[in-house]
């Protein structure tokens, strides 16, 4: 994802969904080597009943999560909010989302806007955007969905298997 709600470039963040687990983590090459970069909070377009937890590897860190109905930025309406509880601690991911056993898609649900997911990432003052104004924090959220694993790889397993027959059948 990199739509941010701030003019800033660099700002990347990395989501993954396997089905059961959604990880967040920033990835932003502006940001290699910020020590103050801190992810705040995390907006899901999918009802609470569905997240079992919100944990993270920082130690002394604690996630809560709850229903909200709120439109975050330009990103759309969410329908539940992950968040620290201490916020003086900073984690840069990754952040694990466990879903509960009943949230049974393949593919996150999307809002009207077309996100599913929306991160308050903040990154102290260090950084400046394109009109030299000084940044500490921005909404990031994406156009795109977020595709289950087995989506990317079984059709990459397939071209690659297609290439090595076609590839073996001209070499005789």
């Amino acid at each position: 994802m990199t739509n941010t709600s701030e003019n800033v470039t660099g700002i990347k963040i990395a989501v993954t969904f396997n089905g059961t687990h959604i990880i967040v983590t920033d990835a932003s090459p502006a940001l290699v080597g910020v020590d103050k970069v801190n992810i705040l909070a995390i907006g899901l377009y999918l009802d609470d009943q569905y997240v079992d937890n919100v944990t993270d590897y920082a130690e002394g860190s604690t996630w809560t999560h709850g229903s909200i109905n709120h439109d975050i930025s330009e990103f759309g309406d969410f329908n539940t909010l992950c968040s620290r509880s201490n916020q003086k601690i900073k984690t840069s991911g990754p952040i694990v989302i466990a879903l509960n056993p009943s949230f049974t898609q393949s593919k996150l649900p999307a809002n009207v806007v077309g996100n599913s997911i929306v991160v308050h990432l903040a990154f102290g003052t260090e950084l400046l955007d394109v009109s030299g104004k000084k940044q500490s924090s921005s909404w990031v959220g994406g156009g795109t969905e977020i595709p289950e694993f087995s989506t990317i790889a079984v059709p990459m397993a397939a071209i690659l298997g297609l290439m090595f027959i076609f590839g073996r059948k001209k070499q005789e």
